[in-house]
């Protein structure tokens, strides 16, 4: 026997409003004529004659609910069909059949949202100011407006005041304190960079031929770098330094014929002195670096990272500008003389590394099958692995 469809009542109108708002504020925002169109249809399932005779004050109350619906909330925006039907108890009664709820503006006085909705249509109007491309700012702000709906009134007047500034002056080459906005400093448009972006780029006009976004300068990429060859020709041993600077090493072939990278400082710092080599302290991004060291891409590269599967995508990623470096102690012969030191990764990465040698694989599916194990560089006894780091550096001494 079918489930027969239960009367549905105002406060489910109401409910079917908030989840259209809740679905299509932002592109209101973004379509404003495709807002007031915006139609909500609701059927109210009116009961049955089988249902109003099972249940006749049930009914009556509902019928009351939406008299007293139609009474309060009427307006041109808000229509109501009514039937007559003939009901047992009832006689010939009007029935409220469904309302048709037209435009934004409706469905969030019904959604309970005018409060909100009239602040979002305020910022928007407010955004539109900043000037250009009207259609583009509709959707920049619609796109944006889940991070600038949080704010207070300062910090959102702030956004303005950063577009209307980025507008007026050249922002190319800039670094972030160079943004001459009060209350604004280096921290804010960091963390506010994209929803600032977003609505530039849609306030200039292609004609204008203005860059992309602020296009400020971002921090330096700075590297360790430890000499292991005291013949290498450099004042200091041990230097960091932003990553332009250190290309500008060794510009003919007479720099080190070897590199080691490794991801542990400890390890960094304990390396011992090596012929024609020279280290770098990956932590994680330096090997990134990699490919701005014109004398590094010349050296022959090993890389020594933590057994886990976040060293072998690091040792992928090295791959990409390097394609012949080697990795040092990221193998079974390792996991498996030294598993007793292993512990489980509390957050691997699933990524699928597309760089590695097979025996690189096989040590990564065995970390993978054993648990998501983690044997991290500096468990591995010094006197056991410095003999291998040395045997594949300087491979034949």
């Amino acid at each position: 026997m079918a489930t027969r469809s239960l009367p549905r009542d105002p406060d489910q109108l109401t409910i079917a409003c908030a989840t259209r708002f809740a679905r299509a504020h932002r592109q209101w925002l973004a379509d404003p004529a495709g807002g007031e169109a915006d139609l909500l249809r609701f059927n109210t399932a009116s009961p049955t004659a089988a249902g109003a005779a099972e249940n006749p004050g049930g009914t009556a109350a509902w019928i009351r609910r939406w008299r007293e619906f139609e009474k309060t909330r009427r307006a041109p925006a808000v229509r109501m069909t009514w039937e007559d039907r003939r009901l047992p108890g009832f006689g010939v009664t009007a029935l409220p059949q469904r309302v048709e709820v037209r435009g934004a503006d409706a469905i969030a006085r019904l959604a309970g949202q005018t409060t909100r909705w009239e602040t979002l249509l305020d910022r928007t109007s407010r955004i539109l100011t900043v000037g250009g491309d009207q259609p583009a700012l509709h959707r920049a702000a619609a796109d944006t407006s889940a991070t600038w709906e949080p704010w207070d009134d300062d910090e959102f007047d702030r956004l303005l005041a950063v577009c209307r500034w980025a507008l007026a002056n050249p922002t190319t080459g800039l670094r972030a304190r160079e943004i001459a906005v009060p209350g604004v400093d280096t921290k804010w448009i960091e963390t506010r960079t994209r929803v600032v972006e977003t609505l530039l780029d849609a306030a200039r006009t292609r004609a204008e031929g203005t860059a992309a976004g602020l296009g400020l300068r971002g921090p330096e990429i700075r590297v360790r770098m430890r000499v292991l060859d005291p013949d290498l020709v450099l004042p200091l041993r041990d230097v960091e330094s932003p990553v332009e600077q250190l290309a500008t090493l060794w510009p003919t072939s007479e720099g080190p014929r070897h590199l080691v990278v490794v991801e542990n400082l400890t390890t960094f710092l304990a390396l011992p002195d090596l012929p024609d080599t020279v280290a770098i302290f990956g932590r994680g991004f330096a090997v990134d670096a990699v490919a701005a060291l014109p004398w590094a891409l010349r050296a022959r590269i090993a890389y020594w990272g933590d057994l886990d599967s976040h060293g072998f995508t690091i040792l992928d990623r090295l791959r990409r500008h390097a394609p012949r470096a080697i990795s040092v102690l990221m193998d079974t012969e390792t996991l498996d003389t030294w598993r007793e030191y292993a512990v489980l990764d509390p957050s691997p990465t699933r990524t699928a590394p597309s760089r590695l040698t097979p025996g690189e694989l096989d040590a990564l599916e065995a970390l993978t099958i054993g648990g998501d194990l983690r044997l991290e560089q500096e468990r591995v006894p010094w006197d056991w692995a410095l003999p291998r780091l040395r045997r594949a550096l300087l491979p034949g001494r």
